[in-house]
């Protein structure tokens, strides 16, 4: 009848009422932890002078109300999460869960730091990807890709 009954028929929801109602219970048991955390973040933001908090601050000041309730920033997890360790966590799940291996592979680079990858299912090359992780001078900032030639087989 609709496309939300549509996607769950591969789901474990049986139904859209039962997934509107798990909804509508998250949204209950999170609104007051919600609401605490955003005056905790409205009291720091005042600290600043800052009145009226933004959505656009709400980063900034989660970052502060980190450092302040936990002594932990973002800066200082870095060391226990790295860029290769990552890599390898996330290309498992991605064969655990859709049997594609993610395999690097040598080809033309515009930087040392940016690499290429193949993605191959049951040893045939599906697809590949360029990846550029980090910030350098000359390079766009924020996080964005760039389709080259996208095509599906049916």
């Amino acid at each position: 009848n609709n496309y939300a009954e549509l996607s769950l028929a591969s789901k474990m929801a049986p139904d859209v009422a039962t997934v509107d109602q798990f909804l509508v219970e998250l949204a209950e048991h999170a609104r007051v932890p919600a609401e605490r955390e955003i005056a905790e973040l409205k009291a720091i933001a005042q600290q600043d002078a800052i009145l009226d908090l933004q959505p656009w601050d709400t980063g900034y000041y989660s970052e502060k109300l980190k450092i302040q309730q936990f002594n932990l920033s973002q800066e200082s997890l870095k060391p226990y999460f790295p860029a290769p360790k990552i890599l390898q966590g996330l290309f498992s799940i991605v064969n655990r869960l859709y049997g594609i291996n993610i395999v690097q592979r040598e080809a033309p680079v515009w930087h040392p730091d940016a690499h290429y990858f193949e993605l191959e299912d049951q040893g045939t090359v599906v697809g590949g990807f360029y990846f550029d992780l980090y910030a350098r001078s000359g390079k766009r900032g924020g996080a964005w890709m760039s389709g080259f030639r996208s095509r599906m087989q049916t």
